[in-house]
């Protein structure tokens, strides 16, 4: 059985990103008044960062993975994202010596919801495949990891870095991978 490479990253200034803009947009009073919260996004994502596939425990990396996506979601309804100015750095998953980066808050989703399917796939592979129940647990992860690379694929595709440059965010490796995951 197969399970997907993980997608490598290069850390993010968010505490930095987030004070200069509540500093800029908010004043200096309510920069500092939340550094404490910048530092916990800036970590989390560090967290996300430093996953080991193999090393998940009952998987934790989903749950920290989930909680991520839901901060960024959080955050854009509170922020301009165009004014933060960030960029997101993500390397191909297969190819780690292939680079990609985007100012685009779409982008840092998609490539974390990529490796969420790829630390589910993780845990198809890690099932005792010895009896039924092992089996049917891995089935089920294999077809959840199915379920979020299917989600992936109108994203990239309508995105406007959708199918350039990285092989791993490319419909139609999305597509194989899906198909595999399924296999």
């Amino acid at each position: 059985m197969l399970a997907l490479p993980i997608k490598l990253d290069k850390k993010t200034d968010w505490p930095g990103a987030l004070a200069k803009y509540v500093k800029a947009t908010y004043g200096k009073r309510q920069a500092e008044a939340h550094r404490d919260k910048f530092q916990q996004v800036g970590a989390l994502r560090d967290k996300l960062g430093s996953l080991v596939p193999g090393d998940q425990e009952q998987g934790g990396g989903r749950a920290l993975t989930a909680r991520y996506l839901k901060l960024l979601a959080a955050m854009e309804s509170r922020f301009d994202f165009d004014q933060l100015r960030m960029t997101f750095h993500w390397r191909d998953a297969f190819q780690h010596g292939v680079k990609q980066a985007h100012v685009d808050l779409e982008f840092e989703r998609v490539a974390v919801t990529y490796n969420l399917g790829a630390l589910i796939s993780h845990l198809a592979i890690s099932q005792r495949r010895d009896t039924a129940d092992g089996i049917k647990a891995a089935c089920a992860h294999f077809q959840q990891a199915a379920a979020v690379l299917a989600s992936l694929r109108p994203r990239v595709a309508a995105a406007s870095w959708g199918n350039h440059e990285v092989v791993d965010l490319s419909a139609r490796t999305l597509e194989a991978l899906q198909t595999l995951m399924l296999a």
